[in-house]
């Protein structure tokens, strides 16, 4: 439990001053095993339609969790209720099994690309991140221990990125 205050001390302290921050939460896994029923959800109030941003997924695991990645949908709903599913890879070990995030003692942040955005209005916008891994071609995984924190981070573009 130590571990995990001092690495959310941590991450508080090196996100606080993040100009290019627009939005980051995190979402608590409930007992460390996301549940696939249990979509976490963020509501982002977007004011800025110029500009083109980065979207990233972040999950925190520990060293338990038993796959090199993870697989989610990530619904996106628009202030008019116009839904968009996307599903993305988020790779947590090399080929070798080391683990590819941040981490302190068993935990592990990993912060995946998810696209580039221009919000085309102003507006509350929905976004629902759903675990979606499974064993062999249509077994769900019910329960996925190893998970602590998922969450989505909303950030505008670096110079050099556009």
């Amino acid at each position: 439990m130590k571990q995990y205050l001092a690495l959310a001390i941590l991450f508080s302290v090196l996100t606080s001053c993040d100009s290019n921050r627009v939005f980051e939460s995190n979402t608590r896994v409930k007992d460390g095993s996301w549940n696939i029923n249990d979509v976490p959800v963020f509501e982002v109030e977007i004011t800025d339609i110029e500009s083109e941003m980065k979207a990233l997924v972040n999950v925190r695991h520990t060293s338990y969790y038993q796959f090199a990645n993870l697989w989610v949908f990530i619904k996106t709903i628009d202030p008019d209720g116009v839904e968009k599913v996307d599903t993305l890879e988020c790779l947590f070990a090399e080929a070798d099994g080391r683990w590819i995030g941040s981490g302190l003692g068993d935990l592990f942040d990993t912060q995946t690309y998810w696209k580039n955005i221009t919000f085309e209005k102003a507006g509350t916008y929905r976004f629902e991140i759903e675990q979606g891994m499974r064993i062999g071609k249509d077994s769900k995984i019910q329960l996925l221990p190893g998970i602590e924190d998922v969450g989505l981070r909303i950030e505008k573009l670096e110079q050099d990125e556009i």
